[in-house]
This record gives structure tokens, C-alpha cells and sequence, in this order.
């Protein structure tokens, strides 16, 4: 029996493995990415993919929805304007804001149709590999 030896009731040490980035996701299945990538946030799908185009295509589906959103605002305070003004003619306001809308909803179209080419490359690949894990070392002795 030599002195250093742990008693035998305890439980193995629990090895420490550095973290990758910001934090270490399961795999996901590729179906389930692609159902998220069309029919909810396009870009997230991709992410959860472990593919780094996602970030990108997330981006500018955030800046088309914020641009699309401030455009139906917009519209719907200049059409209130006309109804209470009695005044039909929107011509002005709209000529105002309708850059927004062609960009806000044209941005949203332009990252749905990247992440539909994303899809296809997800299913043909299958899950992304996880990195690397390194091989857990066993504790040194202390003193050493």
C-alpha cells in the first residue's frame, strides 16, 4: 500500500475538459435544423447546424425584419393620418418609406433563400462533427 494512494470509497476525479467558444451545443438532428431554418428564423437552423454561415444569414434576417417592421409602422401611422385627415392621397408619405419596405422585405426573402440552399447542404451532409475533445489526463501526484 503506498501513502498517496486515495481511499477506495471515493469516486473517480472528474476531468476537465477546456470549453470551444462560447459554450458546447448537443448535435442536432438536420431535419429539425432545416424545419427551423424555413419555417421559423432563417439562420438559426444553420447555427444549430454547427454551420457558421448561420451567423450571417441570422444577421440579415434580423436587419430585413427591423427594417420591414419600421415600414409597416410607418405605413399603418401615414394610412391613420390620411383616414382622419380625409385625405386619400398617401403618395407623399409614401414615397418617404417605401426604400424600407423594398429593403426590410427583400433582406428577409434574400436570408429565407440562403438558408434553403443551407438546408440542402445540411440534409446531403448530415450532422456536423463535433471538434476535437482531448483525452481526459489523469491527475498528477501532488508534490510534483
Amino acid at each position: 500500500d503506498s501513502p498517496m494512494a486515495p481511499p477506495p470509497n471515493l469516486p473517480p476525479p472528474i476531468p476537465s475538459t477546456p470549453r470551444r467558444g462560447l459554450f458546447r451545443m448537443p448535435a442536432v438532428d438536420p431535419r429539425s435544423c432545416v424545419l427551423i431554418n424555413l419555417l421559423a428564423f432563417p439562420g438559426l437552423g444553420t447555427i444549430l447546424a454547427r454551420r457558421r454561415w448561420g451567423y450571417p444569414q441570422a444577421a440579415i434576417m434580423v436587419a430585413g425584419f427591423l427594417l420591414a417592421t419600421a415600414f409597416m409602422g410607418f405605413l399603418l401611422r401615414a394610412q391613420l393620418r390620411a383616414a382622419l385627415a380625409a385625405n386619400p392621397n398617401l403618395t407623399s408619405e409614401w414615397g418617404d418609406i417605401a426604400w424600407m419596405g423594398w429593403w426590410g422585405f427583400g433582406l428577409c426573402a434574400g436570408a429565407w433563400i440562403w438558408s434553403a440552399f443551407s438546408c440542402i447542404g445540411m440534409v446531403r451532409q448530415g450532422p456536423a462533427a463535433p471538434g476535437p475533445v482531448p483525452s481526459p489526463q489523469p491527475p498528477s501526484p501532488p508534490g510534483t
